[in-house]
């Protein structure tokens, strides 16, 4: 989590990428879970749609939003990217 909060693409990107394929176990434990949270929160649209896409992808997704860590991880992605495309919306509007 320190990491992901230094506000350093490069290293962000590097914790990111060593972390992809296993997203939806990570949501599964309690500290994890918590970096997964994280990586939602910090990135930028690129890094949130490939851990939206493969927690969503995942066969397990319903074990997921039944977990008890993993169900806020999936809040949190819902959060972010529903704040994501309103803003986006908005823009496009604005034009």
């Amino acid at each position: 989590q320190y990491v992901l909060e230094l506000d350093s693409s490069w290293a962000s990107n590097q914790v990111m990428g060593h972390l992809s394929g296993n997203y939806s176990r990570l949501s599964r434990q309690k500290f994890s879970s918590n970096v997964v949270e994280k990586c939602l929160k910090l990135s930028n649209d690129e890094w949130i749609a490939r851990i939206v896409q493969e927690l969503i992808d995942n066969s397990c997704l319903p074990n997921l939003l039944q977990d008890p860590f993993a169900n806020y991880v999936i809040q949190s992605a819902l959060t972010v990217s529903k704040v994501r495309l309103l803003l986006l919306t908005f823009l496009r509007n604005l034009k």
